[in-house]
């Protein structure tokens, strides 16, 4: 196996390649090997989901790949989509089978298979689930989760949070992509898009900075930031930062702060784009930050209005009137609500339907109990000191 491909095989792909019949892993091999080399070069993620994906492939597959038929394709898809996986998931492995069984034919490895059937092969579109206000984590929250973390992890959090970086490309950080000036710190990446992001993340400077002091390996210029904590012997020197191993850490760093409306390191992404949209970024401006570029995702998915803001902002760009006022009703006439007929306030009771106010209604209420051991003289003085009109109403209908 080659140099570039042990690279990226490490850990769990490792054996997971392992298992898979010899001629068709030496096919696994060769497509990762020749997408790396003939086109972007793979990150370690892309890699193993590629693995991960092929083997699922193979497992769900009647036959080895070279002898993969129309009928046996058409039954791994069948039964990947009865999995119950995750949309995202069955996509991103439909995808993936998409291109290697190109390359497949292409290269005749599958003859039984042709490039128009190949094309036939219709991808998912990615879903567009909107990211909710309530799953965000809060300011408290974070700031929870950065203390319980290790310096390292800090650094990595506070870069999501700050940055809006994914999880990534802040795991594969380089010295030579982040800038000290002017007070701050400003991050260059490219991944996925690659188109590239500057970044201010003034925040995330002071845990950067205490990382690099802190850090128990040198980091040159073009040293990756970030390594796993665990020194290899073997090769004397600190591996790459896996992507599990750095969710796994995130997760305990969580648990351990109590936290428990963190589900994947992506809340702090999502939570750093909504941040920039409430600070009244364009939508324009906040997908150069997230993505390099225009981008419907920032609208589609990761941005959660809040629908308390939007009215405080209707208040006071709309009404003139700051969020925090309150309005308080000032009214000049009361309304039965029985007949409609309009009174001045100072008449409690409608001559007609009785009562209008509550006050006025326990008034009457307690009239009323008093009155089968009154007198009709006894009555008539107690109208005359309670109310006045009333009792004028009383006397005439008498």
């Amino acid at each position: 196996m080659t140099e570039v491909f042990n690279r990226y095989t490490k850990g769990e792909e490792e054996t997971v390649l392992s298992r898979l019949p010899a001629p068709d892993r030496a096919l696994v091999e060769r497509f990762i090997k020749e997408r790396s080399a003939l086109g972007t070069p793979l990150s370690q993620g892309r890699v193993k989901k590629i693995i991960f994906s092929l083997a699922t492939i193979r497992a769900l597959s009647p036959v080895p790949f070279g002898q993969l038929s129309e009928d046996s394709v058409i039954e791994i898809l069948h039964a990947l989509k009865k999995k119950g996986w995750k949309d995202n998931t069955v996509r991103d492995v439909i995808a993936v089978m998409k291109l290697f069984l190109t390359e497949l034919v292409k290269k005749g490895k599958a003859p039984a298979l042709t490039m128009a059937f190949i094309d036939g092969i219709k991808i998912p579109p990615p879903p567009r689930e909107k990211v909710r206000a309530e799953d965000l984590l809060s300011q408290d929250e974070i700031d929870a989760v950065i203390k319980a973390a290790s310096p390292r992890d800090r650094a990595i959090i506070s870069l999501m949070t700050d940055g809006a970086l994914r999880p990534i490309e802040a795991a594969t950080l380089r010295c030579d992509q982040i800038e000290f000036t002017n007070g701050t710190m400003y991050v260059v990446v490219d991944a996925k898009t690659k188109k590239e992001r500057r970044i201010p993340c003034p925040v995330a400077m002071y845990y950067v900075q205490a990382w690099i002091d802190a850090a128990p390996y040198p980091i040159g210029p073009r040293d990756l930031l970030f390594r796993s904590s665990r020194f290899d012997p073997e090769t004397g020197e600190y591996p790459s930062l896996m992507d599990d191993a750095l969710r796994w850490c995130i997760r305990q760093a969580a648990k351990k702060a109590g936290v428990q409306r963190y589900t994947h390191p992506y809340q702090f992404r999502h939570g750093a784009i909504t941040r920039w949209m409430d600070a009244g970024l364009s939508t324009a401006k906040v997908s150069v930050l997230s993505h390099g570029g225009p981008s419907r995702m920032v609208e589609a998915v990761y941005w959660s209005p809040d629908q308390q803001q939007i009215a405080d902002e209707v208040m006071q760009k709309v009404h003139g009137r700051g969020p925090a006022e309150k309005v308080k009703a000032n009214p000049t006439t009361r309304v039965c609500t029985v007949c409609g007929k309009i009174y001045p306030l100072s008449i409690q009771y409608c001559g007609t339907c009785g009562p209008l106010t509550q006050e006025a209604a326990g008034d009457l209420a307690s009239l009323e109990a008093l009155i089968a051991n009154l007198s009709p003289a006894e009555l008539v003085r107690l109208l005359i000191k309670k109310d006045p009109a009333l009792a004028s109403e009383v006397l005439a209908k008498k």
